[in-house]
């Protein structure tokens, strides 16, 4: 009996679907996005935005970067369709995951007709502290300085 009821309840479970989620969606980016350049995050200047709320709650690792909830927070064009809040993830071309947050978005006059890509290729943007961004990442005006940043942005999940 004690079978029976195994087998029946396995049939039941395999039967039993969970409510769907919304898929992740994947763009590819220009070859030529190695460039990763920042933003300060005191420029979020706007008391009842959700940037400003993002930034309130985020800390600031030993490289200068801003991190909300364990991620990196960036700002990206509003062609990715993400608001600020979403989760990202950014691959590089050697492979490195860069678990991220929409912590801003930019503006779309400073964004090619796509509305995801702005000057020397750049897609995503870092929001820091300039007051104690890494030496080389602040003198070059590109997070690739920092270890473990180095590559181009090969693909962003948006989550």
């Amino acid at each position: 009996m004690k079978k029976l009821t195994f087998i029946l309840l396995l049939g039941l479970g395999l039967l039993y679907t969970a409510k769907p989620t919304q898929a992740a969606t994947y763009v590819e980016v220009p070859k030529n996005s190695g460039f990763k350049a920042y933003m300060d995050y005191r420029t979020i200047t706007k008391h009842d935005s959700p940037q400003y709320r993002i930034s309130e709650k985020s800390k600031t690792d030993g490289n200068g970067l801003r991190i909300y909830e364990s991620r990196y927070c960036v700002a990206i064009g509003t062609g990715f369709k993400a608001p600020v809040g979403t989760k990202v993830n950014v691959y590089l071309d050697n492979g490195q995951l860069l678990y991220c947050v929409v912590g801003d978005l930019k503006a779309n006059i400073h964004t090619d007709e796509t509305h995801m890509i702005s000057g020397h290729g750049n897609v995503v943007e870092f929001i820091v502290d300039t007051d104690t961004l890494d030496h080389d990442a602040m003198y070059h005006g590109d997070i690739s300085q920092i270890e473990g940043f180095e590559g181009k942005v090969d693909t962003i999940v948006v989550l």
